[in-house]
């Protein structure tokens, strides 16, 4: 609303927006579908760390299902850092956790 030129989209960092405390599936109704793309990362909440998803406390299920609810169509871009020894496991381990979210809902990646 502050924003008023609808041809700036914003994007959802799941990461930045648990260290700061927010409830993510409000700021996701907040922006609505001026939502265009995701950083998909988890942290306790205290420290704004990129760890992979499913590894932190941010609530994935209730993300995930504010986003499909409020029509979001991009990609779910899984965004962390991590030792490059450990980047196989790590992004895999964080796929297969949002891919089993989604399935739940029975998305179909466009892509």
């Amino acid at each position: 609303e502050e924003i008023p030129d609808v041809d700036i989209g914003f994007n959802l960092d799941s990461g930045h927006a648990n260290a700061a405390g927010e409830i993510i599936p409000h700021v996701i109704a907040r922006v609505g579908s001026r939502l265009i793309g995701t950083h998909l990362c988890d942290n306790l909440g205290s420290e704004n760390l990129s760890n992979r998803p499913g590894s932190g406390s941010v609530s994935w299920k209730a993300t995930i299902a504010g986003l499909l609810e409020m029509g979001y169509t991009g990609s779910f871009d899984i965004e962390i850092l991590c030792d490059k020894h450990k980047l196989k496991s790590e992004y895999g381990q964080g796929l297969q956790f949002i891919r089993s979210i989604l399935k739940q809902y029975e998305y179909r990646s466009t892509a």
